[in-house]
């Protein structure tokens, strides 16, 4: 004999009719972060082929009977209809702060829909911000006063210190040198910055960052016969002693060479 749909549906347990009441509407977020672009063809495709859509509450709808009980009843899942993608990105906080908050508007927002399973997966992009550190720059850096100042090298030692790593390349030591040089510098004028894990970016084709325009510190470096210059603009305002910086580069090319050599 076979048995109705009704009677193969689940009851909620008294926990589960809690946590949906008016009163209570409960919802679980689990939050994970990527430091890639999400390609959404990509997880519908992973969720749909997945184990997670079998699990009996990924799968089931909240029905409720002719006495206004709520059961859970099994139905085929529309994966795309649970991927939601917002396309504005969010941007006016700091990283967690930012996650934080919007999360915070999901659990009071329109409530999850009851035509399909009460799951979804939210897809959004979150500007990326850096903390501030000695070297950071305020609204409309990019056109404050500048200063500038040039690095010099010579490019037979970079070739020494590129010959100690396995296909490595002299922009790979230049950038090396970048960051130890501003590591030294940091060290100088905000001696807890390494301490307390600061980090800061580099602007490049692609950019994560907000911010238009270039921001405080621009390098441009031109090789010929044999030597290596590097210019360094700065806007004055934040980085008053250029020079001081320029220094810390060729310190850090000079100590990078002699590592090489004890290799």
């Amino acid at each position: 004999m076979g048995y109705s749909e009704v009677e193969r549906d689940e009851p909620l347990s008294p926990l589960g009719r809690l946590f949906l009441s008016t009163e209570m509407h409960q919802i679980v977020h689990c939050i994970m972060g990527c430091e890639n672009p999400i390609d959404v063809a990509a997880v519908t495709s992973e969720i749909a082929n997945s184990v997670m859509i079998q699990l009996p509450r990924f799968s089931s709808l909240l029905v409720r009977d002719s006495h206004d009980r709520e059961h859970w009843r099994k139905t085929q899942v529309n994966v795309p209809r649970h991927v939601i993608v917002v396309e504005d990105p969010v941007s006016d906080a700091a990283d967690e702060e930012a996650v934080n908050d919007y999360v915070a508007d999901l659990a009071v927002s329109v409530p999850l829909s009851s035509d399909k399973p009460l799951w979804e997966i939210v897809l959004r992009a979150f500007w990326v911000k850096d903390k501030r550190t000695a070297v950071s720059g305020g609204a409309g850096v990019e056109l404050w006063p500048r200063k500038l100042a040039t690095a010099k090298f010579w490019l037979d030692d970079m070739k020494v210190v590129k010959k100690t790593v396995a296909h490595a390349t002299i922009n790979d030591v230049l950038i090396g040198v970048i960051s130890s040089g501003l590591s030294r510098y940091l060290d100088l004028r905000s001696p807890r910055a390494s301490q307390d894990g600061v980090q800061i970016t580099g602007l490049a084709m692609v950019n994560l960052r907000k911010q238009s325009g270039l921001q405080a510190i621009t390098m441009h470096m031109l090789s010929y016969a044999g030597r290596v210059d590097m210019q360094i603009l700065v806007a004055k305002d934040i980085l008053p002693d250029p020079q001081v910086l320029a220094k810390c580069f060729e310190d850090a090319l000079h100590q990078m060479k002699e590592a090489a050599n004890k290799e």
